[in-house]
Parts: structure tokens; sequence; C-alpha cells
């Protein structure tokens, strides 16, 4: 599957731990990039690799600011998280596709919890006290 990058900009690094960052990454001002939970985006990395893109799930609540978060966990024996680790500044440029679905959800009218999962809606019926 081919993908449409753009470049985005790094405005910001929190350091949690020696293993985890949370990287927040703005989208160019004229798209509208917003999101609903459970998706994810694509990096593409100049790393030695036949395969340079790596997969992200947005870790930021759906705004309407252009930025997300990621939260990423370092892979020492990797090339993707090393790579993130040592370059990625902020006002670093990265290559970033736009959002795609892996799990999504909602509640319908009927009280069931819909989700998309592979390429398909689910559902789960929910009691009248909330409980799954």
């Amino acid at each position: 599957m081919a993908y449409e990058f753009h470049d985005a900009t790094v405005v910001d690094i929190i350091d949690e731990t020696d293993m985890v960052k949370r990287f927040y990454i703005k989208m160019p001002n004229h798209m509208q990039f917003t999101f609903k939970a459970g998706q994810f985006i694509m990096l593409d990395l100049p790393i030695d690799s036949k395969y340079t893109n790596r997969s992200y799930s947005i870790a930021s609540a759906p705004s309407t600011d252009n930025i997300f978060e990621l939260c990423i966990v370092l892979k020492p024996d990797g090339l993707g998280t090393p790579y993130k680790w040592e370059n990625f500044k902020i006002g670093t440029q990265v290559k970033v596709s736009e959002y795609w679905e892996s799990f999504s959800c909602r509640i319908n009218r009927y009280r069931h919890l819909l989700y998309w999962y592979r390429n398909r809606y689910c559902s789960i019926k929910i009691s009248a006290d909330g409980y799954l």
C-alpha cells in the first residue's frame, strides 16, 4: 500500500524515562488533521532498511490544532526508535502520513459498542448500567 507523506514538525519532546518519550508533532497548517481515538500514522524515516515506514498509534485526544502526540518506547535493537532518540529535536522536519484506522469505536443508539477492526465493524452489547 502506498502512503502519501507530508512534511510535519516536531514541536515538543518529553522524556518520560530513559526508555519512553512523548513526541508532539504538528501537521502543516494547510491540512485539516482531525483524527479519532485508535487511529495511527506512519513515519517515513531515513533509515537503512528495505522498509523505512514505521506505524505509531496516536496517543493524544482528538483536537483541531493539527498537533498529535506519539508515546514511544525505545527498542534498542531496532532501527526506527533509536533513530528518533538520536535525531528528533524540537524543529525537526518529519515525513508523516495521514491517519489510518486500526481500532476505533462508538456507541450507537441501540447501546451497542461498535468498533472498527481490520476493515470491518464489530458490535458488543452494553448493559443498561454501562458494563460490557
